[in-house]
């Protein structure tokens, strides 16, 4: 039966890099995560403990990147709120979760169409595609997924971690050499957290292949426009596919999404352009900027030391006045002695003292390390339920002292 229902088209923001000869390569930072360095036995070496110190990506460490046009496009801001239900309990005085964070389904497959607008002949100018998987996953590297990122994943029935313990996500090949992935090469599903932390959507060295792809360019000037078209492969990902009108509109009005329609849909379509990408392979860089670094305890704090070292001669004034203004406390600069009682809440701040108990645990007799493994069921439940009686005591003991 044919289906007459409309898509809805929701705009996103394409963006395009252009790296030549030129230009060096290692000047740009690596991905923040590189999960293909987890430990596993590989047959021989004893397992090692799972640390963040061996995928998080070192400060000022170099990265390497391709030349030609780097494309790289940002999700709908809908897409990337999470969503936990919470109940409340007398053990924290507030919202409990009651299940782990829940992100929308997002798009994960795109149609990348090439024009290459400074070779126009009779009209017409030539076009090439290309199709990304986002949800795709292999545990090599291949041409069709070079540059793609290691994601974290958990192998059943390997208890002696001989297999990688991750997976590279995403593919891009050319539209005549694309067929659909099979089910078993293919994420179960793909959100927000999917890549490993929530932000890696937005930075491209985290996600090429799966929202970014990277284009060769030829060895001579010439000026491309790139249109990208995404959609859910799976229609139950959609968020308006197989929804009445009434189900539709109230599905719109969570996403904050506007239509020129009322009605259902049959799904959505999220398309993005960018035009004029102007390639010159022989293109000088522009002049590096100078670098100022700053470090802080928060981000306000860091915010305020940087326009501090921007701004040398008023960088007191200005530097705390935009501190207070972060942290909430800009009204107490205009009372006796403001500055000097801002100083010291942000002080305070930081070496805050926090109400704890005695956390509970069974000691081995022998050298005292935790004998949780020991317990059966039943022993963990008595142990547990000891610690939630500790907590609740705790609480009952500051909410006597703030009364």
């Amino acid at each position: 039966m044919k289906n007459d229902l409309p898509r809805l088209i929701v705009p996103i923001n394409v963006e395009a890099f252009c790296v030549n000869r030129k230009i060096q390569a290692s000047n740009f930072l690596p991905a923040v995560t590189n999960f293909q360095t987890l430990p596993y036995n590989k047959g021989a070496a004893a397992q090692k403990p799972f640390l963040s110190e061996r995928v998080l990506a070192q400060p000022f460490s170099p990265g390497t990147v391709e030349t030609g046009v780097h494309l790289h496009w940002a999700m709908p801001d809908a897409l990337m709120h999470g969503e936990q239900t919470t109940s409340k309990t007398a053990a924290n005085r507030g919202l409990e979760p009651r299940a782990a964070m829940r992100f929308p389904r997002l798009p994960d497959r795109w149609l990348i169409t090439r024009t290459e607008l400074g070779a126009k002949t009779d009209g017409n100018c030539p076009t090439a595609s290309w199709v990304v998987d986002s949800r795709y996953v292999s545990e090599t590297i291949s041409s069709a997924n070079a540059g793609s990122s290691a994601i974290p994943w958990e192998n059943s029935n390997d208890p002696e971690f001989t297999r990688p313990p991750f997976r590279y996500l995403g593919r891009t090949l050319p539209l005549e050499q694309w067929s659909a992935p099979g089910q078993e090469s293919l994420l179960t599903e793909l959100t927000a957290a999917s890549l490993g932390f929530i932000q890696a959507s937005a930075y491209y060295p985290n996600c090429r292949n799966v929202f970014g792809m990277h284009h060769p360019a030829p060895d001579k000037p010439t000026e491309y426009a790139y249109t990208v078209c995404g959609w859910h492969a799976d229609p139950s990902d959609d968020p308006l596919h197989g929804k009445t009108a009434e189900e539709a509109a109230q599905a719109l009005a969570v996403l904050r999404w506007n239509a020129s329609r009322e009605g259902a849909f049959d799904g959505v379509l999220y398309v993005g352009v960018v035009h004029s990408v102007c390639w010159d392979p022989d293109l000088e860089p522009a002049a590096s900027a100078s670098l100022t670094a700053v470090f802080g305890n928060t981000t306000a704090e860091a915010n305020a030391a940087l326009h501090e070292a921007m701004a040398p001669r008023r960088s007191f004034a200005l530097g705390s006045q935009l501190h207070a203004l972060l942290t909430g406390q800009l009204d107490l600069l205009h009372e006796p002695g403001g500055e000097l009682r801002v100083q010291r809440q942000l002080h305070q701040q930081r070496f805050s003292p926090a109400a704890t108990g005695t956390l509970f645990y069974v000691a081995d007799a022998a050298d005292g390390s935790d004998a949780l493994g020991s317990l059966n069921e039943t022993q963990k439940q008595f142990l547990n339920q000891l610690n939630q009686a500790e907590d609740e005591r705790v609480i009952r003991q500051v909410d006597a002292s703030e009364r």
